[in-house]
């Protein structure tokens, strides 16, 4: 999978099934789009972690 930022910065990933992987926050007011590079589809689960008010 490939991350590509609003900026045209671009992160390769290369992710096993079953693992879970960590990625640091974006920047507020940021954009990105995953990007599917493979051959075979992928699913991504993104669970978003918030400080309790």
């Amino acid at each position: 999978m490939q991350i590509v930022e609003d900026t045209g910065a671009r992160e390769t990933h290369v992710w096993k099934t079953g693992r879970a992987y960590w990625l640091p926050a974006n920047p507020a007011g940021s954009g990105h789009k995953d990007v599917n590079i493979g051959d075979a589809p992928i699913e991504v689960m993104v669970v978003e972690l918030e400080t309790a008010s």
